[in-house]
């Protein structure tokens, strides 16, 4: 997938998480969420 338009971010938080990027290596993803009412980044690790 190169196109993050498609892709979907779920979690078990009922928050909105938006604005994905690629890390620049391509193995992570970076988000913004709105988990415990603050905004803050996080990073997935793609498996």
């Amino acid at each position: 997938m190169t196109n993050l338009n498609e892709l979907l971010i779920t979690t078990n938080y009922h928050c909105v998480d938006r604005f994905p990027f690629w890390s620049p290596g391509g193995t992570k993803i970076v988000f913004e969420s709105s988990r415990d009412s603050n905004k803050k980044v996080y990073v997935i690790k793609l498996d």
